[in-house]
């Protein structure tokens, strides 16, 4: 099995650490477009067996079954990055590789590479992904956390006192919002103030899933269009072969988001001028944090009136929740129609994976007494898929 390789990559919101564990779980799982997959060269591709993972020495999948072109193939099956880590980690010269028969990629190929000797088919899976990766970074992390009791970034914060480890936290939370303004900056450039709360909404409301068919639907149709009328089962059918349903609770179908929104637009079709109305009114507050910046800023009349006001009782709380923090917030500092911050620092927790609300628990944050908010898990999140030189300096 080949030596664990991670790879820092940019993500939505900012770089991330990518291992090359993550690919293979995703071979080993198949969790990708299986329908129409060809290799690199462009013959057709059928995996029958990804193969036994292999723990020692060797290809890191053995006695894998394939068809390619119709020809059944049993063999080995090596994942890499890139096409170059083949002759970069030795397998060209090294015989326990010689049975591999498919050489499974992050990336396409450079055209100018040198190919592998004996014409070794290779797959390439970004483009056939089920989600961001990202989100699978995002995902091994937090399973990681609940697999172990001792990480390395856990570790690290539980030496610090509970106010240090708040003080952390937090900062690593800014660092996320940074991130995620900067990128709402980018989008408004773009696009302009309706059109990317439009496409924002669209994209948050398909989670990290079916993000990217529910961005493609935003940029087709636009916010005037939804007001209008749109036959939402019909928008449905046009991404048939997009959308990922597999575990998806009832709540979550991509249908019922469609419909939901359809819904905000056709009740309120100016929503994104009245968030801008809301906003503006937003007094500028001295800094607070937790329970007495909640009360001070009035949060839950505040998250009463954009659940009412703007987005029509549509959404659950917690998915609104969700959608202020990542989408809207952000949004509304790059247009600087308030401080943003403190209220996405502050605010209620939306959709959060159970991993990371007993990642909470674990820090200690839980026992003192700071309220679960959304910075705090943001940080958290942020904290689990840091470098290890950045954990030495905490």
């Amino acid at each position: 099995m080949s030596e664990a390789k991670i790879e820092e990559m940019q993500g939505l919101y900012g770089p991330f650490s990518l291992f090359e564990t993550v690919l293979q779980k995703i071979w080993q799982r198949g969790d990708y477009h299986s329908r129409g997959m060809k290799t690199v060269s462009g013959r057709s591709l059928k995996v029958i067996e990804p193969g036994r993972w292999n723990s020692n020495e060797g290809p890191d999948f053995k006695e894998a079954v394939l068809e390619i072109n119709g020809q059944r193939l049993v063999g080995d099956v090596e994942v890499h990055f890139r096409s170059s880590d083949w002759h970069a980690h030795g397998h060209d010269r090294n015989p326990n590789f010689s049975q591999v028969v498919l050489h499974v990629l992050l990336y396409e190929p450079d055209p100018l590479e040198t190919s592998i000797e004996g014409g070794l088919e290779a797959v390439c899976l970004l483009p056939i992904l089920n989600c961001d990766l990202e989100s699978y970074a995002m995902e091994e992390a937090l399973l990681e956390l609940e697999r172990v009791e001792h990480v390395e970034w856990l570790d690290a914060i539980l030496k610090l006192p509970v106010e240090l480890r708040l003080e952390a936290i937090l900062g690593f939370a800014k660092r996320r919002w940074s991130y995620k303004v900067a990128f709402a900056e980018k989008r408004l450039k773009e696009q302009g103030w309706n059109h990317a709360c439009h496409q924002f909404t669209l994209e948050v409301l398909g989670y990290a899933r079916n993000r990217a068919p529910m961005s493609r639907i935003a940029s087709k149709y636009s916010l005037t269009q939804f007001s209008a009328g749109l036959d939402t089962d019909r928008l449905f059918s046009e991404s048939r072969d997009q959308w990922k349903l597999k575990g998806a609770r009832p709540a979550n179908h991509p249908r019922l988001r469609l419909q939901q929104y359809a819904e905000i637009c056709r009740i309120c079709p100016y929503w994104p001028e009245k968030l801008m109305e809301i906003f503006s009114k937003q007094e500028k507050m001295d800094v607070h944090s937790g329970s007495a910046f909640r009360k001070l800023a009035a949060t839950k009349q505040l998250q009463r009136l954009l659940a009412k006001d703007v987005f029509c009782s549509q959404l659950g709380e917690k998915r609104l929740n969700t959608l202020l923090c990542d989408a809207i917030f952000p949004l509304a500092q790059a247009k600087s129609l308030f401080e943003g911050e403190p209220f996405w620092q502050n605010w209620y927790p939306g959709d959060m994976p159970l991993g990371l609300v007993r990642a909470f628990d674990r820090v200690g944050l839980s026992k003192g007494k700071f309220p679960k908010t959304n910075g705090l898990l943001q940080g958290i999140l942020e904290l689990a898929t840091v470098k290890s030189d950045e954990l030495t300096e905490l």
